[in-house]
């Protein structure tokens, strides 16, 4: 007999843009990494009761159009790092909040992690930044993972995780090793905007491959939900007839 508890709808993920992705869960809204790369639906939301930035960089932050946003939610919370923080000027003063690493705080009913600390290398010759993915841990939901830049930190009893594909500082066997420690129920790609279209789908078609069956992939199209259960599962989408499409 199926649970239907298990197969409630519980959380909605909205990829938008690069590493941008709007998460409604138990009536909070929590929007991570709105960068220069993300689209104009990013910058245009209300109703925000977060926005997250897991580092500096212009591609999951844009200060200029964050701004802008933040004027539009001016209930919502900021929440960045130290070293984050201090690129973000007058942004990180009012309703601003400072993730530390290994940081648990509440957004509404959803338990906000901060994991890690430390950007992926890029060079040797690159001092590594500060990178503060974060976990969300709804009461009757899914956990869901934003690494941000690094396949360093793995968190444990994750269901959703957003792997990133596309970066100077990462490989295709390195983001097959971080879905397995992981070991989600369902990922999907962010982080992917050095890619043309037929680069994307041929590399994303790598990872579940390697990474086995256990694991379900999809592929979202910019800007339209995908519905998970509690479990992780993946319940529905506008933009999908196949959850491992």
């Amino acid at each position: 007999m199926t649970n239907s508890k298990a197969l409630k709808e519980t959380m909605k993920i909205t990829k938008l843009g690069h590493a941008a992705v709007l998460v409604d869960v138990n009536d909070a809204r929590i929007l991570i990494d709105p960068g220069s790369f993300s689209s104009d639906e990013a910058f245009g939301l209300s109703g925000l009761d977060a926005v997250i930035v897991t580092h500096g960089h212009h591609d999951h932050v844009a200060p200029e159009r964050l701004e802008d946003l933040l004027a539009l939610n001016t209930d919502a919370v900021l929440l960045a790092g130290a070293s984050t923080a201090a690129g973000l000027g007058p942004l990180a003063k009012a309703n601003f909040r400072l993730l530390l690493p290994d940081e648990s705080l509440r957004i509404g009913d959803v338990d906000v992690t901060s994991v890690g600390g430390l950007h992926a290398v890029i060079h040797e010759d690159f001092p590594r930044e500060e990178n503060i993915g974060v976990v969300l841990s709804p009461v009757d939901g899914p956990r869901f993972f934003h690494p941000g830049d690094s396949y360093e930190y793995t968190p444990e009893n994750i269901q959703v995780l957003a792997v990133p594909i596309s970066s100077p500082w990462g490989k295709l066997s390195e983001a097959v090793e971080f879905v397995r420690s992981v070991s989600p129920a369902t990922i999907f790609p962010i982080h992917d905007a050095l890619f043309s279209e037929h680069g994307k789908k041929l590399f994303w078609s790598w990872i579940p491959k390697l990474v086995g069956s256990e694991v379900s992939s999809i592929s979202p199209s910019e800007g339209n939900p995908v519905v998970y259960n509690r479990s992780g599962e993946f319940v529905r989408s506008a933009s999908l007839d196949d959850p491992a499409a």
